[in-house]
């Protein structure tokens, strides 16, 4: 009986963590779309662009707005 309840706990445990990391990947996905809208969005670009102006601006080293002058 006792490792029936063993195996049974064990197996609640591994149910419980398939389920926390089937959200968290759903976050993750999520995330990397708000970043893709985010990142093509006029604003954005038209951030970048002001950034490329000014000298002193620490968003001219920016990888992203780097990449778009």
């Amino acid at each position: 009986m006792r490792a029936l309840r063993r195996w049974q706990s064990c197996a609640g445990r591994v149910k419980m963590m398939a389920v926390v990391r089937t959200s968290l990947q759903k976050v993750v996905v999520f995330l990397h779309r708000l970043q893709r809208m985010a990142i093509s969005s006029p604003r954005y670009q038209k951030l970048c662009k002001v950034s490329v102006v000014r000298t002193h601006s620490p968003m001219r080293f920016h990888p992203i707005c780097a990449s778009l002058r």
